[in-house]
């Protein structure tokens, strides 16, 4: 059962930072984008918060796992 864990904690450590970086990378897109071009930057802030919901999701599992 640990190993189980192990591999889950693991996975989840992987899924948590790539969201976290998906996150950034939305938001430095957003900070890019031109002041007129109102639909980009409404795109990269939109796709930067769900991101980091997920994020924040995956760090809740995390808690979980470590107990």
């Amino acid at each position: 059962m640990q190993q189980e864990v192990k591999y889950v904690r693991i996975y989840v450590e992987g899924l948590h930072k790539r969201y976290l970086n998906e996150a950034n990378e939305h938001l430095e897109n957003h900070k890019k984008e031109d002041r007129l071009n109102v639909i980009s930057k409404e795109y990269h802030l939109t796709a930067s918060k769900e991101y980091l919901n997920k994020a924040e999701a995956l760090g809740s599992v995390l808690d979980f796992i470590n107990g």
